[in-house]
């Protein structure tokens, strides 16, 4: 009965790291990104205009330690983010009303390919995406178009 538990915490283990490998985009150029789509409840942020987060060079930490974005009363907060490329940025949904986040300009969303969650997200879901691509790129609520932000990547 042990050695079925211990086979069974192996494989688990397994499986993880095979998830991290994944997540961590190993096996894709680094134009391509990584996108995850996930649920997640978190507390609520103070708005604000601008964050600037420049990360370690460390991929996983910088998936495990994303830039949050939150929607709350149709408005992005904070507007506008700048971060390192390689870094993660999480949008989190605290509205209502369901949020759809791409990249400009809407509808055709091709600023940035891949930089879009695909779907609208109810409240309390999220999006995270790992910017590769240097540059200072828009995005919107599919849903309501007239609500952006940006988010500007450095070297």
């Amino acid at each position: 009965m042990k050695t079925w538990n211990i086979a069974g915490l192996v494989l688990l283990g397994v499986l993880i790291l095979a998830g991290v490998w994944v997540l961590a985009g190993r096996g894709t150029t680094q134009s391509q990104g990584a996108q995850v789509i996930a649920s997640t409840i978190v507390s609520t942020t103070t708005p604000k205009t601008q964050v600037e987060i420049l990360p370690s060079d460390n991929p996983l930490e910088n998936m495990a330690n994303p830039v949050t974005v939150s929607h709350q009363n149709s408005v992005f907060s904070p507007a506008s983010v700048k971060i390192k490329a390689g870094q993660a940025v999480k949008f989190i949904n605290e509205d209502t009303n369901p949020v759809w986040i791409a990249s400009g300009p809407h509808p055709s969303h091709t600023n940035y390919p891949g930089f879009d969650a695909l779907k609208g997200m109810a409240k309390g879901e999220s999006y995270l995406f790992v910017f590769n691509k240097v540059g200072t790129w828009g995005y919107h609520n599919h849903l309501a178009p007239g609500e952006k932000g940006t988010v500007e990547v450095v070297e």
